[in-house]
């Protein structure tokens, strides 16, 4: 039902229908109808499709009045755009908001965390790599600001898999290890790394002295082993991520400001060195094949996979490369080598 004041105002008072006649001189009339309905009770939320990250509210049915909280999830190097999460054009601050008296969409975006010039900085190495093949990537420290510890999550994308022997490290929550370590110190462990042949995160404390910057003599804190997935598609772009959980000083770890970064292992046909096109990786043949036809170019080899280095020219530099891999196999072949 309704109320109709002298001014001609209706207030609805309860759900029901209502005739109201409205008469002015001269004899004229008019009737209208009103229908009074309630409100909904609940009002929905609405989260737009992103990109880079994901946004979950609870709850997503609400009355007005209601608290919905929000968890924000940027995906691994971006971070929430400032002043783009907003519910129906409002500006959300914080991760919560109230629920007004209708239903709700919200939007937000997710950018790239800026190059902090100065800040703890970090590389992953990229490289190519056959469907199947075991590989080694290595996370370099390439500037420090004068901080000796840091956590770090390792990440690897679908169609990457740790590739190493459990049976190098002790059931503890702290060891010394073989692997994924460089020798120079021990690696203090939350528990036992990720299982041979899974691609699940691996997270680690680092508690060397950073700042010495001397623990391999390149920088390299980790070398990790990894195999491609049998499944891997030739042009695929594999990624290793690393998440910084936190970094600090010798006074104790606290946060400090940290370049996010990722490598990436291109899927390719090309097996660097199998001059002799066997389609397995080079060996003693390969080295002895690659020199007979450096005296004698009518010997026929595998041009693509002779250019070592990858830089689009056979020549002296793929042959002593390749002899240099076979004295060291963990020198690495392909684009950017030698």
């Amino acid at each position: 039902m309704v109320i109709v004041t002298t001014n001609g105002v209706i207030t609805a008072v309860s759900e029901g229908t209502a005739f109201i006649t409205a008469s002015i001189e001269g004899g004229f009339t008019a009737i209208c109808e009103v229908i009074v309905t309630p409100l909904p009770s609940d009002f929905s939320v609405v989260i737009l499709p992103m990109i880079n990250g994901s946004i979950i509210a609870t709850p997503t049915l609400a009355t007005a009045g209601t608290t919905i909280d929000l968890i924000i999830n940027p995906n691994i190097g971006y971070r929430l755009k400032s002043d783009s999460l907003k519910y129906n054009g409002n500006t959300i601050n914080g991760k919560s908001f109230v629920m007004p008296a209708e239903d709700v969409i919200i939007m937000a975006e997710f950018e790239l965390y800026p190059f902090i010039p100065g800040a703890l900085t970090f590389t992953v190495g990229s490289r190519e790599a056959l469907p199947g093949q075991s590989i080694e990537v290595p996370i370099r420290i390439t500037n420090n600001p004068g901080l000796s510890g840091v956590e770090l999550t390792i990440t690897l994308s679908d169609g990457l898999e740790w590739n190493y022997n459990p049976a190098t490290y002790s059931n503890a929550s702290s060891a010394s290890v073989t692997w994924p370590y460089v020798p120079g110190g021990s690696l203090a462990l939350t528990g036992r790394p990720p299982a041979m042949g899974t691609s699940a995160d691996f997270y680690f404390i680092n508690v060397l002295d950073l700042e010495a910057f001397d623990f391999v003599g390149d920088g390299t804190l980790l070398t990790l082993k990894l195999r491609i997935s049998e499944d891997a598609q030739v042009g695929d772009e594999l990624t290793v991520w690393i998440s910084v959980a936190a970094c600090g000083n010798a006074t104790g770890i606290g946060y400090k400001e940290y370049n996010n970064v990722h490598g990436i292992i291109t899927v390719t046909n090309v097996i660097y060195g199998d001059i002799g096109d066997t389609g397995m990786l080079p060996n003693v043949n390969s080295v002895l094949l690659f020199l007979a036809w450096y005296n004698n170019r009518s010997t026929v080899i595998n041009m693509a996979n002779a250019d070592v280095n990858g830089d689009g020219v056979v020549n002296v530099n793929d042959v002593l490369l390749l002899l240099a891999w076979y004295n060291d196999r963990t020198i690495v072949l392909g684009p950017g080598q030698g």
